[in-house]
């Protein structure tokens, strides 16, 4: 009952009662009623998503490959730090001579 504890939604309730005490006594009255659907969606981005088994592997496989600009970046990164490396190594080399 939750639902209810929201004013925006018992308000929305009540007219929604309304519309069907009207339809009962029209119904009652011998008129011929039509009934419309006027209930809207509202999208919270919490609903499920329909699809198979195969796109959910298609899609975790995409998503854990490694993208090729990011092997190379990473490869570049690890031969700066190789050659900041080298020259010190090369100078500690000559001083202990």
């Amino acid at each position: 009952m939750g639902y209810f504890d929201s004013s925006k939604n018992r308000a929305l309730w009540e007219i929604e009662l309304q519309n069907l005490r009207k339809l009962r006594e029209e119904r009652a009255s011998g008129k011929h009623v039509t009934v419309e659907h006027t209930a809207e969606r509202h999208l919270t981005g919490k609903e499920p998503v329909r699809m198979t088994y195969q796109d959910l592997l298609r899609e975790e496989a995409a998503a854990t490959q490694k993208s090729p600009k990011k092997d190379r970046q990473m490869a570049m990164e690890a031969a700066k730090e190789r050659q900041k490396d080298t020259p010190k190594k090369e100078a500690h080399a000559y001083e202990k001579v």
